[in-house]
């Protein structure tokens, strides 16, 4: 298992070499702040190849609404649980997981 800052060195690392664009989630209801943002930092114009992950259910509500790739993580308070009944791609046990998905391999 990889520690915590190398979690993020991975995804930030992958993020700068375009196999994945990872946004936060700021709890909008649309294209908001955190989206936009990193949309505009990696300059990303198409929300769907945008991934947001959070671990609250307004966060991928965010994410659904706006169009992205939608991620429950279940390393808040939620469990998976939490986020059934509530749209969503995919519900994984931690953000490196994302790694994983079909979604940030090259093509």
């Amino acid at each position: 298992m990889l520690e915590e800052h190398e979690q993020c060195s991975a995804v930030t690392g992958l993020a700068r070499s375009g196999v994945l664009d990872l946004a936060g989630i700021l709890g909008s209801q649309q294209v908001g702040p955190g989206i936009g943002a990193a949309m505009e930092r990696t300059g990303v114009l198409d929300v769907r190849l945008v991934l947001a992950a959070g671990d609250r259910v307004a966060d991928v509500q965010a994410a659904v609404n706006s169009g992205a790739i939608a991620v429950g993580v279940l390393t808040g308070q939620l469990e998976r649980e939490g986020f059934l009944g509530h749209t969503h791609d995919y519900i994984l046990e931690s953000g490196v997981e994302t790694l994983g998905l079909a979604e940030t391999q090259p093509a």
